[in-house]
């Protein structure tokens, strides 16, 4: 039955539900692949969180390269998440500039300030909050 499944929302959930193991056992492999089939057609939350497995390396090699690409898509159709992890990506380097990119914006400030206008709450704090977390660490 769950091959049947081809709606993107649908095959996002099924990856939520395989990377949390609600309703079904735990399986970040199996979550990937169902992101990826979601991503595929579009999905924002779907392209965010394979870019998220990417950049961790969950159930996916860890590909940087990878996880930026997943997460400038998600973010491009305004996913708050995406923008905030690829802001981050950009200050710490690790996201690779794409040929259609003269450059990185700046410290990824675009991405954040983008995030930071669509939702001005605690979230947002969050998002400057693990940037200051990685400029210490580094």
């Amino acid at each position: 039955m769950r091959d049947e499944v081809k709606s993107a929302p649908e095959q996002a959930r099924l990856g939520d539900q395989y990377y949390s193991g609600k309703g079904v056992h735990r399986d970040h492999a199996e979550a990937a692949r169902w992101y990826r089939l979601a991503a595929e057609q579009g999905s924002a939350h779907a392209q965010f969180r394979l870019g998220f497995m990417y950049g961790k390396g969950e159930g996916v090699p860890k590909d940087n390269t990878e996880a930026a690409k997943w997460c400038r898509l998600a973010a491009e159709q305004g996913n708050a998440g995406a923008q905030c992890n690829l802001g981050v990506m950009y200050h710490n380097g690790t996201a690779m500039v794409s040929p259609r990119t003269t450059r990185a914006p700046r410290n990824g400030t675009v991405w954040q300030r983008s995030r930071e206008a669509q939702t001005r709450s605690a979230t947002s704090a969050s998002c400057t909050a693990k940037a200051k977390a990685s400029r210490t660490m580094t």
